[in-house]
């Protein structure tokens, strides 16, 4: 019984993980695409 729940606990943790590295992944992409707006802004004007 406890190995199972310990079995359960690392899943949860490993899918945990990947949500917070897509979470943080999705973060970089927002702002490298502002950086790239605003780049491209100022290379425009």
């Amino acid at each position: 019984m406890i190995a199972l729940s310990l079995v359960m606990l690392r899943q949860g943790a490993e899918r945990g993980s990947l949500a917070f590295s897509l979470f943080l992944g999705g973060v970089k992409a927002a702002f490298n695409h502002q950086a790239y707006l605003s780049a491209s802004k100022s290379a425009y004007f």
